[in-house]
């Protein structure tokens, strides 16, 4: 696999980028559905239980992004010790890894 072995670190970086991005956005959407039942809070139960459903989930959604950032970060480090190169998207160049 030597010869193919940048490309696959590349690409297994970049899946964990793209699944933090992904999370990200989801994350933000369910920020805003958090303010929007808190502003429509009325002291009924099915509101409290929705705005309870949307905490929950968005703790979930931190703590999948966390880990999927741990593990961009740690593939990132292999990426950079077997190339020399920190790890950038295709569309930018790449510049020497920090010691």
């Amino acid at each position: 696999l030597e010869p193919e072995l940048e490309d696959l670190l590349w690409n297994t970086v970049n899946l964990f980028h793209r699944a933090v991005s992904r999370i990200e956005q989801a994350l933000d959407a369910n920020v805003q559905a958090q303010k929007h039942a808190q502003s429509c809070q009325d002291g009924s139960e099915i509101r409290s239980v929705e705005l309870e459903r949307l905490i929950a989930e968005g703790l979930s959604m931190i703590e999948r992004r966390d880990a999927f950032e741990l593990m961009r970060d740690t593939a990132a480090e292999f990426f950079c010790r077997h190339t020399g190169s920190t790890w950038r998207p295709r569309h930018r160049s790449s510049s020497a890894c920090a010691a």
